[in-house]
């Protein structure tokens, strides 16, 4: 369901015509354990955040965050 709100991480636009966001940076903003704690809540951290929980388990969340990470 990312491809919904998001660009893949390999893309180099900063948005598209709908207004995905990219998802290429997340490396630099989350460390992988934090990373992983939000894809598996994300409204924990953030009361505001419009992305829904997909109700990952612990090795989904962390094999999602891997790959995020991964891509540069």
């Amino acid at each position: 369901g990312c491809i919904g709100c998001h660009l893949a991480p390999d893309r180099e636009e900063k948005a598209d015509d709908y207004g995905r966001l990219p998802l290429r940076d997340v490396s630099a903003k989350y460390r992988p354990d934090a990373l992983v704690a939000f894809l598996r809540q994300p409204d924990a951290h953030y009361a505001w955040v419009r992305m829904p929980n997909f109700l990952l388990t612990a090795p989904e969340a962390s094999h999602l965050a891997a790959y995020l990470q991964s891509v540069k």
